[in-house]
């Protein structure tokens, strides 16, 4: 019998019931994962690309983009964590800016942060990270693993 082994990319689209597995199982809380429906299941996991994903128009709706019941003090706290919120107050319009039409107003490292804030907001049981630091400079690289730490702790 031949070994499949498999690539994260593959993994994860499994995970996310993207495809189902044409053999054995996968088990999650016990159960196997097929017991639990495709929404409840992507529910459960945060995914940070290496690639930044950022939601058309401002920061806020990138935050209820995952979380539509968050509010506005719980953003700004995610953010204060992140060490970004300073950051997000020198902008034209802070957090209502739009920081998709100005692709040049947050650094790449700053947009990751985004997608950190995210996750915290969204709250997951499991969070996926792809090479999130791999294209970063030094100082954004130690930046997203505070954020990481911060992520684990919530």
């Amino acid at each position: 019998m031949v070994k499949q082994e498999y690539g994260k990319t593959t993994i994860i689209n499994l995970l996310e019931r993207l495809y189902e597995p044409q053999e054995g199982e996968i088990r999650m809380n016990q159960k196997d994962y097929r017991e639990y429906s495709i929404a409840s299941i992507r529910k459960k996991i945060g995914y940070i690309m290496q690639e930044v994903q950022i939601v058309p128009n401002t920061i806020i709706d990138n935050m209820k983009y995952v979380n539509q019941k968050i509010t506005k003090e719980e953003i700004m706290d995610i953010f204060k964590t992140l060490k970004l919120h300073e950051k997000i107050m020198s902008l034209p319009k802070g957090y209502y800016t739009n920081i998709y039409e100005d692709s040049t107003i947050l650094s790449t490292g700053e947009k990751q942060m985004i997608s950190f804030a995210r996750i915290m907001a969204m709250s997951p049981d499991i969070v996926i990270l792809d090479e999130v630091t791999s294209d970063l400079s030094w100082e954004n690289e130690k930046l997203i693993k505070n954020a990481m730490d911060s992520v684990m702790k919530r």
